[in-house]
């Protein structure tokens, strides 16, 4: 069994909810998760996509989020969080994030 491997670029807080999908028509690997990396409170989250294609042996990562969004003290407990997910088909990665923003 190989070591395991970080798949974000940022290694002082913990990604949570991540959803994985692999490209059937090429193999290369997608992961979707929430990180709290850019806030020092540790409580805004936002929305991130790492991205192997050579079997997870390297990874890049992006953020796809445009805001970033309150994550709550338990993110376990949040419904809306069930209702987001990952797809990736012929290279392109379709990451699906149910907003959790404030709105007035």
């Amino acid at each position: 069994m190989d070591a395991p491997v970080i798949v974000h670029s940022d290694t002082t807080k913990r990604p949570v909810l991540a959803w994985l999908a692999v490209d059937q028509s090429n193999g290369d690997i997608a992961i979707m998760y929430l990180d709290s990396r850019n806030d020092p409170d540790n409580l805004l989250s936002d929305c991130y996509v790492s991205y192997s294609s050579d079997g997870g042996s390297t990874w890049h990562d992006k953020r796809i989020s445009d805001i970033r969004e309150t994550s709550g003290k338990n993110l376990f407990t949040d419904i809306r969080r069930r209702y987001s997910g990952c797809a990736f088909h012929n290279g392109r990665i379709y990451p699906f994030m149910d907003r959790h923003a404030q709105c007035s």
